[in-house]
């Protein structure tokens, strides 16, 4: 059974068709890439499966159908698919300016749900394996906004890690 998968999901946004039936699926520990220019729908269609763009209710049945570990979820609301291991960051700055790099990361344990299981040492264990790989120890009392930008990328890439780690297990 597919992690999460769409079944013919169609977004229009105002009066204009965004997505007309788009249909994937995503194996846990897999990774997809969508592609395309700007304006091709990547952020809708992404914004559509977390539930920030509702889908609307069609007739046909498995038409704009969310499956999330085979549970529909398209009327779900954003905190519960949250709850269920769905994460989406968006490309511009997801990180808080004003905390430093340690309390942006602590977030991850507050509030992703796979966490939940898990203790805060083991949290930080996790959190401190990754900052010795991706060499970033150093940053952890810095203020976000005070780190190069080259170092904003990889925590912002690090802070996805912590949160999909559902996914990839």
């Amino acid at each position: 059974m597919a992690f999460l998968e769409v079944k013919n999901l169609s977004q229009t946004l105002g009066k204009k068709d965004i997505l007309k039936d788009i249909s994937f699926s995503v194996e846990a520990g897999q990774v997809v890439a969508f592609l395309g220019p700007n304006g091709a729908g990547k952020t809708t269609l992404l914004k559509t499966v977390v539930g920030l763009h509702p889908t609307k209710n069609v007739a046909q049945k498995g038409s704009n159908q969310i499956l999330l570990a085979g549970k529909e979820i398209q009327n779900w609301p954003v905190h519960k698919r949250i709850e269920e291991g769905l994460v989406y960051l968006p490309q511009q700055t997801s990180l808080f300016q004003q905390l430093s790099v340690q309390d942006n990361l602590a977030m991850v344990f507050e509030y992703q749900s796979y966490w939940k299981k898990y203790t805060k040492k083991d949290f930080f264990h996790e959190r401190d394996a990754w900052l010795e790989i991706t060499d970033l120890t150093q940053t952890l009392k810095q203020k976000r906004g005070h780190c190069p930008v080259a170092r904003n990328v990889s925590l912002k890439s690090y802070a996805r890690c912590l949160c999909i780690l559902k996914l990839l297990c």
